[in-house]
């Protein structure tokens, strides 16, 4: 499985991917921009090998000037390809960004799925509702995405990052299930247009004989 890790720079995309593979494998700084080219690396995770592509941070457009920034955002699209699934990270203290929301369109726009986690969850101040209250926060702001998986973690603290990797593997499970005709017509029912019109040709049907 292939496990593209987004976000925008200076997010801890690096640090993530260290502290999965418990290694300073990937340089980390507090400069953004520091990774500008994919890197990828083997996870052997209960037996399994997981290859992980650190991307460089997207930015804005407008600020895609020097030709070292178009290449890097043209690499990042090409890891969003490559990929099985998407990890996009968020900064827990800059909140949903606009351009947090435009990598999660790209990647669902090439029909990836995504696993949302937010990172540096150690630095939020907390209590036992903080949590629950900042993913309401978060789906409110995610709107048409709000179905995605939200996790908290500390890349740095090294806390929650292999559950990461389980809801990675659930989604790609639910990616990869095949759901029968017969089981599509039975979840959707009555609210189906293709039901109503079936339903619609049926009492025509009879009324005609």
């Amino acid at each position: 499985m292939k496990i593209a890790v987004l976000g925008k720079p200076n997010v801890g995309k690096s640090s993530f991917v260290n502290a999965l593979l418990q290694e300073d494998r990937h340089i980390v700084t507090d400069v953004p921009g520091t990774t500008r080219d994919p890197i990828d690396a083997v996870l052997r995770s209960h037996g399994e090998e997981l290859l992980l592509i650190d991307t460089a941070g997207l930015r804005r457009r407008s600020r895609i000037q020097e030709s070292v920034e178009f290449y890097s955002a043209v690499r990042t699209l090409k890891s969003i390809e490559r990929c099985d699934v998407a990890v996009v990270l968020i900064d827990v203290q800059a909140g949903l960004e606009h351009q947090d929301l435009r990598i999660i369109e790209m990647c669902l726009e090439r029909k990836r799925p995504v696993v949302m986690a937010v990172n540096k969850w150690d630095l939020a101040e907390k209590d036992s509702g903080t949590a629950a209250q900042l993913e309401k926060v978060l789906r409110d702001r995610l709107r048409k995405f709000d179905f995605l998986p939200i996790i908290f973690i500390s890349a740095r603290e090294r806390q929650r990052i292999y559950k990461v990797i389980d809801l990675v593997r659930t989604v790609d499970a639910e990616q990869q299930r095949r759901i029968s005709t017969n089981e599509l017509n039975e979840a959707l029912g009555p609210t189906s247009p293709l039901f109503r019109r079936a339903a619609g040709r049926g009492r025509r049907s009879r009324s005609n004989t």
